[in-house]
């Protein structure tokens, strides 16, 4: 099992998705993985896991874009 950082700009207004803002796809690709944010103050940095290697070659991230999410 392994554990998932990931970094973004934080001037940019990216922000990870509520489930409600999950489609039925997106949640397929997603499967069983946890998504939250470091801190409430670091939103620019995701932790994600467990992650199972072998399952997971490719992840999706549920993030939402400036233009969605403001």
């Amino acid at each position: 099992m392994w554990g998932l950082f990931l970094f973004y700009l934080r001037g940019l207004k990216f922000e990870l998705a509520s489930p409600d803002h999950i489609s039925p796809e997106m949640k397929e690709k997603i499967g069983n993985l946890s998504f939250q944010s470091y801190r409430p103050v670091k939103k620019n940095i995701l932790v994600i896991g467990p992650v199972p290697g072998k399952k997971y070659s490719e992840i999706t991230f549920p993030i939402l874009s400036p233009e969605s999410c403001c």
